[in-house]
């Protein structure tokens, strides 16, 4: 290898960013407040007063991280990365943050 670049901690924008704007505008349009947004995504251990919002993040190695990226494409929808996907799963299946 001729780089120093050998592991990462890497969040993907499009896992955090999606939601947040769409929180901003649902509060700034008075469709939800901080109480009410995402009930889902409310913790019943801890109170359960606000959503939390918890950051998939990966570590990536020069050698996989093009299909993590592909992996993002796959679970946010979007098309973003021009990568080969091959079904390998990541930590978050989508049934909330707790």
């Amino acid at each position: 290898m001729t780089s120093t670049w050998q592991t990462a901690i890497y969040t993907a924008q499009d896992m955090y960013s999606e939601p947040i704007i769409c929180a901003l505008y649902a509060f700034m349009s008075g469709q939800a407040t901080p109480e009410t947004i995402w009930p889902d995504w409310k913790n019943p251990a801890d109170g359960g007063t606000y959503a939390k919002l918890y950051l998939n993040s990966a570590t990536l190695r020069h050698e996989d991280y093009q299909e993590y990226m592909e992996w993002v494409d796959s679970y946010t929808g979007m098309d973003n990365s021009n990568y080969e996907y091959n079904g390998t799963e990541y930590p978050n299946d989508h049934s909330g943050p707790y």
